[in-house]
């Protein structure tokens, strides 16, 4: 069941925003005030950068904050965030994921980012300016950490068809829903809500089985809440991207999920998990063994369980798009071999190859590639 824990209203885009190096952390200012030079440029705002002197760091990242609307801190103690107003919109960065999680949703960082080094704050900055555009809800479908979802609606009155969002990231927890929130933002202006899940991965309690029964709950909390904040589920699409992919062709497969999507649009996914352990697609990680707790040949069940390839076919018409400047080329060839296959199983399947895309550039809203995927979702519910 899904509980809203917060409400965050859309705001004007803020000119001028904050980085905030907490005690014990070893960024070299010169070095944080140089890449905040650069993001301003492509982020548009103007970005201050403070970090604690050792003395009583809450009162200087109160000092640091005046006048600031949004806030990307690193603390060094996850409590030092309370001394914000709840006003200001926050994001938790840290280099490794702390022993008592920074985001509570109701209070405090909206986000927690770790593990992505000094780029994490770049992230961190996109996301909370997403948030800035357009409302959203944050829902709880569990109690553990990462068991949350973030709904956004268009306007005008509902019932809205909807569009489950799923991130990639190899499994990975370094990886998060920011990623796809500037996705939600413009889906939410062509007139579609989106309910953009988080879910256990590998290194926060994800895995064989958690992360699969966590994208079945989260899609089940959606079905119980559809109504009450007017949502169709009747009219809804699963997109996933990477890794993501391979969950969104999962989650459309008969009987893994509470809801039969219209279609499914895979983003450079992974559908071969056999073939992706094999080769260990993912840098040279084998991700796709980490995933399911061992080799194809160690638990076959599990790869008959959880390849959208072993489970063809899926019931449900399906879109793979694939930018051909992928630096995972192994993708590329996984989505033609998966086309041929879904077809020849009965299932309705249009490969999508972009030229010039790279792997990112297909959750990028601005980029020359975003107009392809967002009409392919389209025409899932026109």
């Amino acid at each position: 069941m899904a509980v809203l824990v917060r409400k965050i209203e859309a705001r004007a885009r803020p000119a001028r925003v904050l980085i905030f190096d907490g005690p014990g952390v070893s960024v070299d200012p010169s070095t944080m005030a140089l890449y905040a030079k650069r993001w301003e440029g492509s982020l548009g705002v103007s970005i201050r950068v403070a970090a604690s002197e050792g003395g009583d760091p809450a009162a200087e990242l109160l000092r640091a904050a005046e006048g600031i609307d949004v806030a990307v801190v690193n603390p060094g103690a996850a409590d030092l965030v309370d001394v914000l107003p709840p006003e200001i919109l926050t994001a938790f960065v840290g280099f490794s994921y702390p022993g008592t999680p920074a985001v509570r949703f109701d209070r405090g960082p909206i986000e927690d980012i770790a593990g992505r080094t000094l780029d994490g704050y770049r992230w961190a900055l996109k996301y909370l300016l997403a948030c800035c555009e357009w409302p959203l809800s944050i829902y709880r479908y569990g109690e553990e950490r990462d068991q949350v979802a973030e709904l956004r609606l268009p306007e005008g009155a509902g019932p809205h068809p909807v569009v489950v969002l799923i991130h990639g990231g190899a499994w990975k927890a370094m990886w998060r829903k920011d990623l796809m929130a500037s996705m939600a933002v413009d889906f939410a202006r062509r007139g579609l809500a989106t309910w953009n899940v988080e879910f256990r991965r590998l290194g926060g309690g994800g895995g064989w089985p958690t992360t699969f029964d966590d994208l079945s709950s989260a899609i089940g909390a959606l079905c119980d809440v559809a109504e009450e904040v007017g949502v169709d589920c009747a009219r809804s699409v699963f997109i996933g991207h990477s890794s993501g992919g391979h969950l969104a062709l999962w989650a459309a497969a008969t009987g893994k999920t509470p809801l039969r999507p219209a279609g499914v649009v895979s983003l450079a996914g992974l559908s071969d998990l056999v073939e992706g352990a094999r080769r260990r697609m993912f840098g040279g990680d084998n991700t796709a063994a980490e995933l399911l707790g061992g080799l194809p040949e160690e638990v076959p069940e599990r790869y008959a369980s959880a390849s959208p390839r072993a489970l063809l076919p899926l019931g449900v018409p399906q879109t793979l798009v694939q930018g051909l400047e992928d630096h995972l080329q192994d993708l590329v060839d996984q989505n033609r071999v998966h086309a041929r296959a879904a077809d020849a199983a009965g299932d309705t399947v249009r490969l999508v190859e972009i030229e010039g895309a790279t792997h990112m550039d297909l959750i990028e809203p601005t980029s020359p590639a975003w107009p392809i995927v967002a009409a392919e979702v389209e025409r899932f519910l026109s």
